[in-house]
C-alpha cells in the first residue's frame, strides 16, 4: 500500500497536465485557454491611470466559437508592478459586451457633461 502513492501523485501530474495540453491545443493559444475560446485579434488596450507602483492595462479580444458555439468577446486585466505580475480574463457574450460598452458610456457622460 505504501508503493501506491508515487503512482497516484505521477497520476494526478500526468492528468492535470494533460488538461492544460489539451486545452492549449483546442484553443489554439495559452491566452485562449484562459478565456475558453480561441483569439482571434487583439482589438487594442487601454492603460489605466497609476495607481501607485501598479500599472493596469485592459486588453480587449475578439474571440471565436466557444462551447456554446457563439463567438465573443474577451477582456484581459493585467497588473503589473516591481515584483508581481497579475492577469485575470473575463469572456463577454456580444449582448453582454454591448452592455458593458452602454454602462461605460453612461459613466463617462456622467462626468464629462456635453
Amino acid at each position: 500500500m505504501e508503493q501506491i502513492g508515487p503512482y497516484i501523485f505521477g497520476a494526478i501530474f500526468i492528468f492535470v497536465l494533460g488538461t492544460f495540453a489539451y486545452r492549449i491545443f483546442r484553443y489554439k493559444s495559452i491566452r485562449g485557454m484562459f478565456f475558453g475560446a480561441p483569439v482571434l485579434s487583439m482589438v487594442g488596450e487601454v492603460e489605466c491611470a497609476k495607481q501607485g507602483p501598479v500599472r493596469l492595462v485592459i486588453r480587449v479580444h475578439e474571440l471565436g466559437a466557444n462551447e456554446m458555439h457563439k463567438p465573443g468577446v474577451g477582456l484581459e486585466l493585467v497588473g503589473k508592478s516591481i515584483a508581481s505580475y497579475d492577469m485575470m480574463t473575463a469572456t463577454l457574450s456580444a449582448h453582454q459586451a454591448k452592455a458593458l460598452a452602454a454602462l461605460l458610456e453612461r459613466a463617462a457622460r456622467g462626468h464629462n457633461p456635453s
